[in-house]
């Protein structure tokens, strides 16, 4: 298209971002008269660098942040519904109480964040890391979490039901008071992971490394299935 053909206010606003001398995700968005919060549900943000970018209650519905360096960013409250963050960096996030249903996290990196209150129901998290993470009541009903890695997380009172968790490693995660029932759990390494308070009912393990004998039994009376 012929840029003189372009309505005048478009073609200011173009010009606008051409002149300017940043690459600053913020400032960029407004001098193309978009809010940052509000004006990119559904767009394509692949390898954005948003580092420690304030993005608390933001509209990110169907976004694609593949690749993206959301490093520090602040997300809490934010909606992420069915948004596409595979190979995202997200360490040191503050996500809770945001909304990330249906999301692709596929290899994410989420270490050390915060994920307290989180929804995350039928989130694809396959091999994701969310090692020494903090996931206080969050919700994962329902979420694939195979070949992911949650060492050291915090998953206390987390709703982990109906979820694929197969060949995980939760190595020394906090599980106080989860709910793992009808959740995929073979070949998942639970070892120094205290069991007791967790309702395994229709749970399936098998080939688990860090459950003794005795353990196995206790889980089965509990409900568990050992396959």
């Amino acid at each position: 298209m012929d840029p003189d053909k372009l309505p005048p206010e478009l073609r200011e606003r173009i010009n606008r971002v051409l002149r300017a001398k940043t690459d600053d995700f913020f400032e960029l968005a407004k001098l193309f008269g978009f809010d940052p919060l509000t004006s990119f549900a559904g767009a394509d943000l692949r390898n954005a660098d948003l580092r420690s970018k304030p993005l608390a209650g933001a509209v990110f519905v169907a976004t694609n942040f593949t690749g993206a360096n959301l490093i520090g960013a602040d997300l809490r409250g934010a909606d992420l519904t069915a948004a596409k963050l595979v190979g995202a960096q997200l360490i040191s996030a503050r996500l809770d109480d945001a909304f990330l249903t249906n999301a692709n996290l596929q290899k994410a990196q989420v270490l050390r964040a915060s994920l307290v209150g989180t929804d995350l129901r039928g989130a694809n998290l396959t091999q994701a890391s969310l090692d020494y993470s903090e996931l206080l009541r969050a919700n994962l009903k329902g979420v694939c979490l195979e070949y992911g890695s949650c060492r050291e997380t915090i998953l206390s009172h987390a709703d982990i039901s109906s979820a694929r968790v197969a060949c995980a490693n939760l190595c020394d995660a906090n599980l106080y008071g989860v709910n793992l029932m009808h959740s995929d759990l073979r070949w998942v390494d639970f070892t120094n992971v205290e069991l007791t308070t967790v309702n395994v009912k229709n749970a399936h393990f098998a080939d688990n490394v860090g459950l003794s004998q005795e353990l196995l039994i206790d889980l089965e009376l509990r409900g568990a299935v050992l396959d």
